[in-house]
């Protein structure tokens, strides 16, 4: 995998999200494919690097990406999670797991592996957590 710097991101930021991932240098390459899919396909983004994930808005967060804190067993030595709201559980073979946290907010978590798991599929499940993040409250 390329480790190639996010195109919307100054060094400095990069230099930020590199250093959440040095933990796990092999998912980096996992988070730019999300990120750059995020960014290429929405308008108005905003990146926000905190301690436990980056989280990704457009009024709301929509978003977000983080590692595991440990290890957990037969799940890949390397991946990153994404987790995205919906109002409603979407049941999939992809989603690890969907809770929800208020009635009709759903967060769902996808465990992100391979850069093929970058594909349609996680791109209409987030498309649908950016335009219900653009509506008002």
């Amino acid at each position: 995998m390329e480790d190639k710097p996010i195109s919307f991101l100054d060094s400095e930021t990069d230099a930020l999200m590199k250093d959440y991932f040095s933990s796990s240098p092999g998912s980096y390459p996992l988070f730019v494919a999300v990120a750059n899919l995020i960014v290429s396909k929405f308008s108005e983004v905003t990146v926000k690097i905190q301690k436990t994930q980056i989280a990704f808005s457009s009024k709301h967060n929509f978003a977000f990406i983080w590692l595991p804190p440990f290890k957990v067993p037969n799940r890949p030595e390397t991946y990153i999670v994404v987790s995205f709201g919906a109002d409603h559980e979407i049941k999939h073979s992809r989603i690890n797991d969907a809770r929800e946290v208020q009635p009709k907010r759903w967060i769902h978590h996808v465990l992100i592996s391979r850069l093929e798991e970058v594909d349609e599929t996680l791109l209409g499940w987030l498309q649908s957590s950016y335009q219900q993040a653009r509506k008002s409250l």
